[in-house]
């Protein structure tokens, strides 16, 4: 049962940290809130940053619990990085619902310029029409005066 709860744990801090990586990657540090981790990746990488900020420290608490026998430790982080993955699975769906905006905003967009280009404005526009139909005083009428 012990080793089962270790391989559990560490199986979701792996989790957790493939998902926070392609986050970072995708969208730029500043989205990870733990501000070690954002620190860490900045520095090392965001491979290399992930791994020693999330992995390495996850490895050595679930070895810990386990030498110690410490089963109810164990479960207790087990249900707290269950529901930090129930989190990350929640951002993977906005983020494809963001991903989806974005492109619906891009074609409507581009939609709305090939639209504006390909309409030709009429041959008697209201602009060529502007004209005053009474001369405008110029400086020479001033010094004349």
């Amino acid at each position: 049962m012990l080793s089962t709860l270790a391989i559990l744990f560490f199986i979701l801090i792996v989790f957790d940290a493939a998902f926070t990586r392609r986050r970072m990657r995708m969208f730029g540090l500043n989205v990870e809130l733990n501000p070690i981790i954002k620190n860490m990746c900045a520095i090392l990488g965001v491979e290399l940053g992930v791994t020693l900020s999330m992995v390495v420290p996850a490895a050595a608490l679930t070895y810990l619990l386990y030498m110690t026998h410490f089963q109810v430790g164990l479960a207790l982080l087990i249900g707290f990085r269950a529901r930090l993955t129930y989190v990350q699975l929640q951002s993977v769906k906005f983020e494809k619902q963001i991903k989806e905006y974005r492109a619906k905003i891009i074609r409507d967009h581009q939609a709305a310029l090939e639209q504006a280009q390909n309409s030709n404005p009429p041959a008697s526009s209201a602009l060529t029409s502007v004209e005053p139909s009474v001369p405008l005083p110029t400086k020479e009428d001033d010094n004349a005066e």
